[in-house]
This record gives structure tokens, sequence and C-alpha cells, in this order.
């Protein structure tokens, strides 16, 4: 299986399309010889599809929803204009991350923050 389940980002396809979206899918595949997929995240990704989309319920899940809003207050530590450019490796295991602070303020700062549990 390509695609696990149960997790907190929803996958799902729009289960009633426009007729327009099913004859476009069927064009390319006579017009371009595209194969028509079930599902483009899955073994093969070279041909054409319906769209899948982030969502469920009428909600849209973005990482932040699927991830960040489950978290218990003090669970993580976000920074903007921050540009990750290294992870920390230590005995084979990552232990923080190297950073510059891109902020108009920040100057290119660089600086390393080591994780108190996860990277």
């Amino acid at each position: 299986d390509y695609r696990g389940a149960g997790g907190p980002i929803k996958v799902t396809r729009n289960h009633t399309p426009q007729e327009g979206s099913l004859q476009f899918i069927q064009a390319a595949s006579d017009t371009l010889g595209a194969k028509i997929l079930d599902d483009y995240n899955a073994e093969s990704q070279e041909g054409v599809s319906r769209m899948q989309q982030n969502a469920a319920a009428g909600l849209r899940y973005s990482a932040s929803r699927g991830y960040i809003h489950l978290l218990k207050p003090g669970g993580l530590e976000l920074q903007s204009e921050t540009l990750t450019t290294k992870v920390v490796i230590d005995n084979g295991r990552a232990v923080g991350i190297e950073v510059i602070d891109v902020s108009k303020n920040g100057g290119g700062a660089k600086r390393t923050i080591r994780a108190g549990k996860e990277v």
C-alpha cells in the first residue's frame, strides 16, 4: 500500500468531479497517450488523474492543522525569519540545527540550536 491511514493529514479526492474534468482527463489520455491513474501518489506518477486534496469534512488539512495545533503548550518553539542550514548529528543522532537569522534586523547571524528531545 502506498498511503498510510489514520494520520493527521487527510488526503481525499472529490467524489463528484465535474464532467469537464473527466473529459479533460480522457482527452489527455487520448491525445497524449497519458495513462489514466487512480492515484498519482502511488506506484506511478506518470499520467493524468483526478485531483487529490488535503481536506476532509469541509476542512483543509495543512501541516499546521495536522501537526502543530495538536501539540501541547510548550511542546514546540517556532521561529520565523530563520533559515535552517544544517542538521547537527552527534553519534548518528540528530541533536540540533544550525540556523541563520534572515530577518531585516538579524544581519545573517548564525547560531546552533540544540534540541531537548526531537529535531
